[in-house]
């Protein structure tokens, strides 16, 4: 009789009910593939050790890791720009380009050989203007290899770029830098790492092509081609000694290209020899608004199919910007940077602070971005470093804003070991160093805990009053808006929905999606608690205005939350009406005999106003 075991189907089926026992299945299943090879061969080397043989192996090795290496270098200086160049670029050129690059990785071996015949061959016109120099010669192995391995380093370079912090370019942009500054000392050290493993497969591809090479240049050999002429002359065992030394010479050199490092100190150290403004320039004479009633705008545009338009009432030294998410805060400080990215601004559109062309007239400005804007690759010590040259600050103003943001415990971090509001505290120190004329900050505060963004917060306010900066500040928290604007501009929809000073709109909010915005928390009818008032009409009302007791008072309402809050707990009620109230118990402040461990969901209550005199503004 024949027993059946299920036993080991469940637990077949237990492994793929979980992601991780399935993906750990996966992986062993790719490694596997790989090794297995890997260790057959390495069983035969230590089985046939006495008779390998490496004989003539010594010139084609020179071959192959001179060719590679030349072939990527080249590979890299061509490669890498175009890569930058097709991630920027948005036109369908572009893509066709990119298209044509990645071709040849499709290509079998062999034909990528007839297409450089083709182009490059003896009867060709570039093989009869260089003499026939690029076949069967060391020139022809360093093409052949270049061709197949150039769309390896254009992709990643590519994909590297595009996973890089846009900002970050455009912030140095609007720093003064040109666009091969840019290239260098900021783009690149961002996608190093990528760009790495880019050069280490282009390299490896290189190094391994057979197909091109044997057509190209069957001479001088390479290790392919000479791997290929000792198996079809002698068979395995001739073989092994060349494939052996390959495998170790492509190891090798794959692990000393992805060691490298990016030159940063090289490049901090050129930056260093461009000629900037002097660091003795007075700081107050650096960062003061220029003569005039501060900054004024007209911005139309576009990101993507979303179009914004706005404009300033008159001009203001000390804007908050505040809106729902979407409605287009962060493409109004955008435009204001300008030096490109995917907000697109109108030729119309103009900027102005005090009667200087933001654009065009040299005024200095700093951006602080919503993801801080750092420079990938660089320590933060490094980040300042930057700054203070281009700004031309001297070491001392540098030392001062270090011990103003407190940063000297992370002075010799990278942007990877910060957090995020780490990340933001080292974005607005840099920002300072660089004594702008303007300051444009984008939820420059929102990554930081309560006690340090109650600091920073201060700190900034006085390095912007003390040094006469113009500011303007998006955020979606009326708060930070009040404590920064002298005018509050509220956005919706691309659109400027009002522009009032902070105590005019507290005072009067005029609609509720603004009344909402500026942190009314109540908008109910306004005879809710006042039958003589219109019923049409709505009002708001602030929780702390409202008191919350015992049944029988005022509005009736049943619980249907309760938070603790630092003033007290606030719960949200619903009336028999359906308003739904917020409000907030004081049990210290309140005279009331209701106890706080009552206020349950579902217990009804009683809601009345604090004052009789306590303001409702019509929205």
């Amino acid at each position: 009789m024949r027993v059946r075991s299920d036993r080991g189907a469940p637990a077949i089926a237990g492994i793929f009910r979980r992601p991780s026992g399935a993906l750990s299945l996966l992986s062993v299943a790719g490694v596997l593939f790989v090794v297995v090879p890997i260790v057959a061969f390495a069983s035969y080397v230590l089985a046939h050790l006495s008779s390998l043989t490496f004989r003539g192996v010594s010139s084609p090795v020179v071959v192959s890791i001179t060719a590679t290496t030349v072939a990527v270098v080249i590979g890299g200086l061509v490669g890498v720009p175009l890569g930058y160049a097709l991630n920027a670029s948005q036109r369908r050129a572009a893509r066709l380009i990119g298209l044509l690059v990645r071709l040849p990785l499709g290509l079998p071996p062999l034909s990528a050989g007839l297409l450089l015949l083709l182009a490059l061959g003896p009867y060709t016109l570039l093989g009869r203007a260089t003499g026939g120099s690029l076949i069967d010669t060391f020139a022809g192995v360093i093409v052949a290899e270049g061709f197949v391995s150039l769309p390896f380093i254009v992709e990643t370079a590519r994909a590297s770029f595009a996973s890089g912090d846009e900002d970050a370019r455009r912030l140095a942009r609007s720093m003064g830098m040109g666009a091969a500054k840019v290239f260098l000392l900021i783009a690149v050290p961002d996608a190093w790492r990528g760009l790495r493993i880019g050069l280490t497969l282009g390299w490896l591809r290189a190094f391994g092509e057979f197909g091109a090479t044997i057509l190209v240049a069957y001479h001088p050999y390479a290790l392919p081609v000479f791997t290929y002429v000792q198996f079809s002359g002698a068979g395995l065992p001739s073989a092994t000694g060349v494939v052996l030394v390959t495998m170790l010479a492509a190891s090798i050199g794959s692990v000393l290209l992805i060691s490298i490092r990016y030159p940063l100190r090289v490049a901090i150290w050129a930056l260093a020899r461009t000629r900037w403004p002097s660091s003795h320039t007075d700081i107050a004479e650096a960062t003061s608004v220029p003569s005039g009633e501060g900054l004024s705008f007209y911005l139309q545009g576009r990101v993507g199919t979303f179009r914004y338009s706005f404009r300033t009432q008159a001009p203001v030294t000390h804007l908050g910007v505040v809106g729902y998410s979407g409605s287009g805060k962060s493409a109004l400080l955008s435009a204001l940077v300008g030096c490109g990215g995917p907000v697109r601004v109108d030729a119309s559109s103009s900027a102005q602070l005090g009667g200087r062309d933001l654009w065009r007239d040299g005024v200095r400005l700093s951006w602080v971005p919503q993801g801080s804007g750092l420079f990938g690759g660089y320590r933060v010590h490094q980040q300042l470093e930057i700054a203070r040259l281009l700004s031309g600050a001297g070491r001392s103003e540098m030392d001062e804003v270090i011990t103003t943001f407190e940063l000297e415990d992370l002075l010799w971090r990278s942007v990877r070991e910060l957090s995020g509001g780490q990340r933001q505290l080292v974005a607005l120190a840099r920002a300072a160093l660089l004594r702008p004329q303007i300051l444009l900050l984008d939820e420059a505060f929102s990554a930081m805990d309560t006690p340090l963004r109650a600091r920073v917060m201060r700190v900034v306010s006085r390095i912007v009053r003390e040094r006469g900066i113009a500011l303007v500040l998006v955020t979606h928290d009326i708060s930070e808006a009040l404590w920064f604007g002298d005018s509050i501009m509220v956005v919706a929809d691309g659109q400027v929905m009002r522009e009032r000073t902070g105590m005019e709109l507290l005072e009067d909010p005029g609609d509720r999606p603004v009344a909402e915005l500026v942190g009314f928390e109540n908008i109910v009818r306004a005879n809710l608690f006042r039958d003589d008032a219109d019923e049409s009409e709505s009002v708001a009302i602030r929780r702390s205005w409202v008191r919350c007791g015992p049944e029988g008072r005022g509005v009736r309402a049943v619980v249907i939350e309760v938070h603790p809050f630092p003033e007290g707990l606030v719960v949200r009620a619903q009336t028999d009406s359906g308003e739904l109230i917020e409000a907030v118990f004081d049990p210290l402040g309140d005279a009331t005999d209701l106890d706080p461990a009552s206020l349950y969901v579902g217990r009804p209550v009683g809601l009345t106003l604090r004052r009789d005199d306590v303001p409702k503004l019509k929205v």
